[in-house]
């Protein structure tokens, strides 16, 4: 796992000093309905996340700012007082935090809340080396964060950090995406702010990762908690969650370098069988001409399925 960490560290994206995409671990829940309906959990998470990166964050963004600023003295405090401390509802919560050297710079210590009336997300970021010595606290943090968390879907492991605002060589780094993601299956090309409108609309998952977690409903329509564990062999390990399960593939995540034939088997074992609560619709993310592409997108979503 240590020549994974010095590999995905190297796989940054950078034109003129600044970083459009950057790799990262991250753990990430989506939710359907309102966040209001779970504000308690979205709150935990949000402080738990906040107390890991809370010294590294520089700037902050909400859905009423057109760029990133630096951060305030009460910024950090606007999650608990958006969801607890007043009684006025809005259609939209958004809340990005970044770590960057300058304003809407993608990082690897950050955090993100995206909450429409439909569904929603929260996701925390955090650096490669957060597992250097061991995974144990960062799967622990996964089971803890999602432990009574009323979640739809989530996921943990290897990802990218990545700004999708309007700006200077953002093609390119689409098109960086394109080639991590043909070259690093391991690594989820990661757009949560379109992937979460798939379980909500009743479609299914994007697709697994290392960590992948499914609520009771996802589980059901696997054939049931006991035909679901049935179906992996002693690599994987099914995590207990009181609104569903965590499902971990092998020991340490895996970036699965194609040029060196890592085939990541046991994330293919976990793909298969969840192969079918795969949404078959969902919105492109990448492409190698710098814009989306459905096929590519469709491609790399099944690259485990079989």
């Amino acid at each position: 796992m240590a020549d994974d960490i010095q590999d995905i560290e190297k796989l940054s994206f950078e034109r003129d000093g600044f970083v459009y995409l950057r790799p990262c671990l991250d753990l990430v829940l989506y939710w359907t309905g309102s966040i209001w309906d779970r504000r308690e959990e979205v709150v935990s998470f949000y402080e738990r996340s906040v107390d890991l990166i809370r010294k590294d964050v520089k700037f902050f963004r909400t859905e009423t700012m057109k760029a990133a600023a630096p951060l305030k003295k009460d910024s950090l405090g606007l999650v608990p007082f958006w969801l607890k401390k007043t009684a006025k509802k809005r259609d939209i919560y958004m809340l990005f935090l970044e770590s960057g050297s300058v304003r809407d710079e993608p990082s690897d210590h950050a955090f993100a809340l995206n909450a429409t009336p439909e569904c929603g997300y929260a996701r925390l970021i955090l650096p490669p080396s957060f597992i250097a010595k061991s995974v144990s606290p960062f799967v622990d943090l996964a089971v803890s964060l999602a432990q009574g968390f009323p979640f739809a879907f989530g996921q943990g492991g290897w990802a990218v950090n990545f700004n999708p605002l309007e700006m200077d060589y953002k093609r390119d780094a689409l098109r960086s995406m394109n080639a991590l993601a043909k070259r690093y299956p391991g690594i989820d090309m990661s757009h949560p702010f379109t992937t979460k409108y798939a379980p909500a609309r009743g479609n299914g998952i994007k697709c697994i990762n290392w960590l992948t977690m499914l609520n009771t409903a996802f589980v059901e329509r696997l054939g049931g908690m006991a035909r679901l564990r049935k179906a992996f062999d002693d690599k994987v390990v099914v995590h207990d969650l009181k609104s569903g399960v965590l499902i971990q593939a092998g020991p340490a995540p895996a970036i699965g370098d194609v040029n060196r034939r890592q085939a990541l088997p046991v994330y293919r074992q976990v793909g298969r069988v969840l192969a079918p609560i795969r949404a078959e619709e969902q919105a492109s993310i990448f492409g190698p001409a710098g814009v989306g592409d459905e096929d590519v997108t469709q491609k790399w979503l099944r690259r485990f399925d079989k």
